[in-house]
């Protein structure tokens, strides 16, 4: 605890050092999406242009969010150097950061519904919570950054729309639980129909838990924080972090799907080679027998006898998004 003369005593490592640490942290989830960035436009450059797209705008809005909170940063450490009413004062930037966070979101969370659409066979009625969910927290995000642009403090947000945060963060938690619920659900069902490739589909049910869960608890936490520790910052500096979990758990998806298709192509592989007896050791030394209707059998040496088989085969890969990277069998209308 620290004390001045100037103002009243402030819990420099609950406030500043909260944020100073959120910062710290951000940049280096920052820093991983940037290198998730670059390795996906080298890895997938036969990518649709949209996906291509898609990621050149999550990456500009990332380092955009990135100096923003740098910005915020220097505001409270720099800027209010020994004020300590600066505490409670929401600069420019803070609000920002609201309203950009849910609108990265909304590229994670429309990339994973559209999985979940096409796995569920393109059923729009399991689809549609979670677009109305998303399209709902970036209006009440946009209306709670209004307020913190109006009252310019956050002891007035608690008092007059403190509510619009923690709606906005337990419509995050909610839209995480639903979409990772979701896939994993249809996954499960896939597994059960294609149960040779029950690795892969146990990869991707994996990713799709670990994802969910990563920004789920991140959006419990920042909730939490903000009701019970609304005295501190340690709420900003959690929320500093929520658009980078948004941004690598996309980026890890798009950067996944080279893996996956190793696995499933492996997986296909042995599958054959059980079917065709590849494998199985023979005697070339034997003699070869023959037999005919009106003959006895004919040996004949194995060095005089050839038998060659030749066995092409091909996968092809179209629209990869569209398949989610499951098996060509699965029935997508």
């Amino acid at each position: 605890m620290s004390a001045s003369t100037t103002g009243p005593p402030v819990d420099i490592p609950k406030t500043f050092g909260a944020l100073l640490l959120g910062a710290l942290f951000a940049s280096v989830l920052s820093g991983i999406s940037d290198l998730q960035a670059m390795f996906y436009f080298k890895a997938y450059r036969e990518d649709p242009l949209r996906l291509k797209l898609m990621v050149a705008v999550v990456w500009i809005l990332d380092t955009i969010h990135t100096g923003l909170i740098w910005s915020a940063v220097w505001f409270y450490l720099i800027g209010s150097y020994g004020q300590f009413l600066s505490v409670d004062e929401v600069p420019w930037q803070i609000p920002m950061i609201v309203i950009l966070t849910p609108t990265i979101g909304v590229f994670k969370d429309c990339f994973f519904a559209y999985r979940i659409f096409i796995l569920s066979g393109r059923n729009r009625v399991i689809t549609a919570p979670i677009i109305l969910l998303v399209c709902l927290r970036v209006a009440v995000a946009t209306t709670a950054a209004a307020r913190l642009f109006k009252f310019g403090r956050y002891s007035l947000l608690q008092l007059h729309g403190g509510w619009l945060i923690t709606f906005t963060l337990i419509v995050s938690a909610v839209l995480d639980a639903l979409s990772s619920g979701l896939l994993v659900f249809f996954l499960l069902r896939h597994r059960v129909e294609h149960g040779r490739l029950k690795h892969v589909l146990d990869k991707l049910m994996l990713y799709g838990v670990e994802s969910g869960t990563l920004t789920f608890f991140g959006s419990i936490s920042v909730m939490l924080c903000w009701i019970l520790l609304s005295h501190t910052l340690i709420f900003v500096g959690l929320y500093f972090c929520m658009a980078k979990f948004y941004t690598n758990v996309l980026l890890a998806a798009l950067n996944s799907r080279n893996h996956i298709r190793q696995r499933r192509q492996t997986t296909t592989s042995i599958g054959l080679e059980r079917r065709t007896g590849r494998g199985r050791t023979y005697d070339s030394e034997a003699p070869v027998q023959f037999a005919t209707p009106n003959s006895a059998s004919t040996k004949v040496p194995s060095d005089h006898f050839q038998l060659g088989v030749q066995m092409e085969r091909g996968v092809h890969y179209h629209d990869v998004e569209a398949q989610t990277d499951l098996p060509k069998s699965t029935n997508w209308n």
